[in-house]
């Protein structure tokens, strides 16, 4: 049985270099005296759930303190959601497209893989991530090709949407 554990990971382990940065790795573990489990859920009918997300990471940050506590997950976390209303006048007056503004957005808001580096039998994927961390970072970015009545040249997303 051993030897088909090491045959899986193996093949887990080939194909890891091949899935998108943004996958979720696998990890086989068949040290089983080493594993045990919890589920411990955190609900609210009152509680928003950008009030929940954190609740539930100040929970992880402490849980992971706890003498013994190797690993701890999030499962269920409501992903947060900025709305950007961006009127057709005000992309007009500043002669930008929804697209220009959309691709702007989306290089900026994401995670891409930087590169590989072999260690012996290790095979470590780097990551740069280029997320944003509020919605202030989200008012700042800077658009680029604006030539409308109102200048061209730079303008921060704030100044075009809501």
């Amino acid at each position: 049985l051993p030897q088909e554990w090491d045959l899986l990971r193996r093949k887990v382990d080939d194909v890891k270099l091949q899935l998108p940065s943004s996958a979720q790795i696998s990890v086989v573990q068949d040290e089983f005296s080493e594993v045990y489990g919890m589920l411990f859920s955190i609900h609210s009918t009152d509680a928003a759930p950008e009030e929940l997300r954190r609740y539930a990471e100040e929970l992880q940050r402490q849980i992971k303190a706890v003498d013994g506590i190797k690993k701890i997950e999030l499962h269920g976390v409501q992903p947060r959601v900025v709305h950007i209303d961006m009127p057709d006048e005000r992309l007009a007056q500043y002669g930008l497209s929804i697209a220009q503004v959309w691709n702007q957005l989306s290089t900026q808001n994401s995670t891409f893989e930087a590169g590989k580096f072999d260690a012996g039998t290790e095979r470590i994927r780097i990551a740069q991530t280029s997320e944003f961390q509020s919605l202030e970072d989200i008012r700042n970015l800077i658009i680029n090709g604006g030539t409308g009545e109102f200048g061209s040249g730079l303008i921060r997303l704030g100044d075009i949407a809501d």
